[in-house]
């Protein structure tokens, strides 16, 4: 090993030590010296993005992970799917994709095709409105809740936890959405207005719903109108912020968990309000078991009820800006 790749995994080593979330106990002394052996026949950075993939694998939070330079290209390549919607049995369907910075859109651009999608549908005046994340893996939550502020008001939505137990809030005004007091992702031209208050939003989860998925989904809890149908979130309802290496890699640790807007600490899956246990028919959404269950209480004349099962928190994790 020469001294490039050292320095390279040494600062790799600090960078978990300092900044990952006090979750189970580690061995740091060993935790640098494995790496160390598993790197000891690498020649060049690259070499060591296996062996660092790996121990990031084992601290086990699920979500901290290393993009390499070419899945970074690919990623920035890759052009990403786009909100859209129609009406369905009445209710105004809107689906929420993935979103990662690319060179195909921008994070402003995303936020305002959301609120065209939201403008069409409000035209046909919906009895009631559905929000899907089945497909929402991830990526950047800004865009997403800038997008969605007509169905989610000028409110905090949630909070990302701090070791010491203090929160620093998502908030969403007037087509911003910000953090703390800070402006991070906002509609490019003046914000949509819904012509009336929705009284209901169903909001349609599942085992595709993680990360930035998952914070779209707490944005909706502890809100008098919402309810969720389906089923478990993949449980990565944590925050991530990224270390840019040397070589163009990007490590990110997860150290951080999310909040709803009632103090609530997730950093587990997300159980629906309503259990719907078939699979999202992607072929034939007539036949979709949760968008029919959701659509028939978004229309209904029923009050809206909004339960939340006990979650048990992970620790307290260190405190990120970043959401991926």
């Amino acid at each position: 090993m020469n001294d490039v790749v050292r320095s390279y995994v040494e600062r790799v080593a600090d960078l978990i030590r300092d900044n990952w979330y006090p979750g189970k106990p580690i061995d740091w002394a060993r935790f640098r010296a494995d790496l160390l052996i598993a790197v000891a026949a690498a020649t060049t950075e690259a070499e060591t993005h296996r062996a660092i993939a790996a121990a990031l694998k084992r601290l086990g939070d699920g979500h901290s992970h290393l993009l390499t330079p070419e899945m970074r290209r690919a990623t920035m390549s890759r052009k990403p799917p786009l909100p859209n919607g129609e009406i369905k049995c009445g209710a105004a369907w809107v689906e929420i994709p993935f979103f990662l910075d690319n060179d195909h859109i921008s994070p402003s651009d995303f936020a305002d095709r959301l609120q065209d999608v939201i403008n069409e549908l409000d035209d046909a005046d919906p009895s009631g409105w559905i929000v899907d994340l089945r497909k929402n893996g991830g990526g950047n939550m800004w865009p997403m809740l800038a997008g969605l502020g007509p169905l989610l008001g000028n409110v905090t939505l949630g909070s990302f936890r701090a070791p010491d137990g203090t929160d620093l809030p998502w908030k969403h005004h007037d087509g911003v959405a910000f953090i703390g007091d800070h402006p991070i992702c906002a509609v490019a031209r003046q914000p949509y207005a819904l012509r009336r208050t929705p009284s209901r939003i169903a909001v349609l989860i599942g085992k595709g719903t993680a990360s930035s998925g998952e914070a779209v989904c707490i944005a909706f809890i502890g809100s008098r109108n919402a309810r969720l149908f389906g089923s478990a979130t993949a449980g990565l309802s944590s925050a991530n912020e990224t270390f840019v290496l040397s070589d163009g890699a990007v490590l990110l640790l997860t150290v951080s968990m999310m909040c709803d807007r009632t103090g609530r600490v997730y950093g587990v899956p997300i159980e629906p309000d309503v259990r719907v246990e078939e699979p999202c028919n992607e072929t034939d959404l007539t036949n979709d078991a949760v968008l029919s269950a959701a659509a028939a209480w978004a229309t209904s004349a029923l009050a809206p009820v909004n339960r939340r099962s006990k979650l048990t928190p992970y620790r307290r994790p260190k405190l990120a800006l970043t959401q991926f």
